[in-house]
């Protein structure tokens, strides 16, 4: 049992520390064609993009994982539960979205005076809807130990972002644009394939049994994460 949990964790290890260890290279490389604002306005966007994620999806993702394997010997009760948690995280970064695209503008732009609101915030705000589906199903194939699965999904994610990088900064000189533009993207294409995958593992109903200890857990853990 230690064995296989040491070889899923080293798997999991190696998966992650390479597309890292590739994007820390591709950064250095697309800073050489960027001015020191240029790259000030990626990094921001990357702040606030890893904080609003939380936000938009109230912590589902710690739900989803704590939650598995209480309904994993049901596969009745587990198509159930992730197809109501799916939803749940996917009405309440609409609801997010929503807030921030029509009521947020004044305080964004008070906080960040130095970014344009249109068009990155709006990148922005429209990363933090979807990025947290995809980050949930990444969670959830942990969860299930599928490590080929999420190896392929986790590299396809950032082999697509890496590439439409490469053709927006380098090709077309984009700089920030491309940056930003190619983590909606690559976001966009992936939350495709994920609710692809999810039609075989999901039952698409919204149910108050599941939903409610969901939302409690993803609430008190909500601080933590943020």
């Amino acid at each position: 049992m230690l064995k296989k949990i040491i070889a899923f964790s080293a798997s999991y290890a190696m998966t992650e520390a390479l597309q890292k260890g590739i994007m820390f290279f591709l950064m250095s490389l697309f800073t050489y064609y960027m001015t020191t604002e240029e790259y000030g306005i990626i990094s921001s966007a990357l702040i606030i993009i890893q904080f609003l994620s939380v936000i938009f999806s109230l912590s589902s993702t710690a739900a989803i994982s704590r939650y598995y394997f209480s309904y994993a010997n049901n596969p009745e009760k587990l198509k159930e539960f992730i197809g109501s948690s799916f939803l749940l995280l996917f009405f309440t970064s609409l609801i997010f979205l929503f807030i921030c695209l029509f009521f947020g503008k004044p305080f964004f732009v008070w906080v960040f005076p130095d970014i344009e609101y249109h068009p990155y915030f709006i990148w922005i705000f429209l990363i933090c809807a979807i990025q947290p589906f995809n980050l949930a199903y990444l969670a959830m194939l942990k969860a299930q130990q599928r490590i080929k699965r999420y190896s392929m999904l986790y590299s396809f994610f950032y082999i697509t972002q890496f590439g439409l990088m490469a053709i927006t900064i380098l090709s077309r000189g984009m700089k920030q644009d491309g940056y930003i533009l190619s983590i909606l993207i690559s976001n966009i294409f992936f939350m495709l394939v994920v609710i692809g995958l999810l039609a075989k593992e999901a039952c698409w109903s919204f149910k108050i049994a599941y939903i409610i200890p969901s939302f409690k857990y993803s609430l008190s853990f909500l601080p933590t994460e943020l």
